[in-house]
């Protein structure tokens, strides 16, 4: 058993394996698509327990005019009891609309996954793209409809 830990361990090292960093603010964003995005929790946030990680993801949708650079959009974030949240039936209203979308990732029921992530997605959205001011949302389905109920609180 140790032998195999100790190769598993070479093997990881040498292949030069390192801990993801967050997507670049720059990083060009599909229209009318989805871009999977990594963000790293921010100062506020206590990443002294053992259960914070690195960085969080969320996928994030834009809609096909986005270049309108004069435009600022209304923002959805989506969290799923299962984690990888997707826009689901909401999907047709949110893209003719002309949402942003932020679909949360790590964000599921029995974990502690949902605060961070949220949080994560929430700070990287106000840095990354132009969001209407007031028009922040957030929807769910069981487990992840009560912690949404949370956000605005925070």
């Amino acid at each position: 058993m140790r032998i195999w830990i100790f190769a598993v361990t070479w093997l990881v090292v040498a292949a030069g394996v390192r801990a993801e960093s967050p997507t670049p603010l720059d990083t060009p964003l599909a229209r009318a698509g989805t871009t999977l995005i990594a963000c790293a929790p921010g100062d506020h946030i206590d990443t002294s327990s053992d259960i914070v990680r690195d960085v969080y993801h969320y996928t994030l949708y834009v809609p096909h005019d986005y270049d309108d650079h004069d435009r600022r959009y209304p923002v959805m974030f989506l969290a799923s009891p299962l984690g990888d949240a997707t826009m689901g039936a909401f999907a047709e209203r949110l893209v003719e609309d002309r949402w942003l979308v932020a679909m949360l990732v790590e964000s599921r029921n029995g974990t502690a996954d949902w605060l961070p992530n949220f949080e994560c997605a929430y700070d990287d959205i106000a840095a990354r793209v132009r969001v209407q001011p007031g028009m922040m949302f957030c929807s769910g389905l069981s487990g992840a409809a009560r912690v949404c109920s949370a956000y605005p609180a925070l």
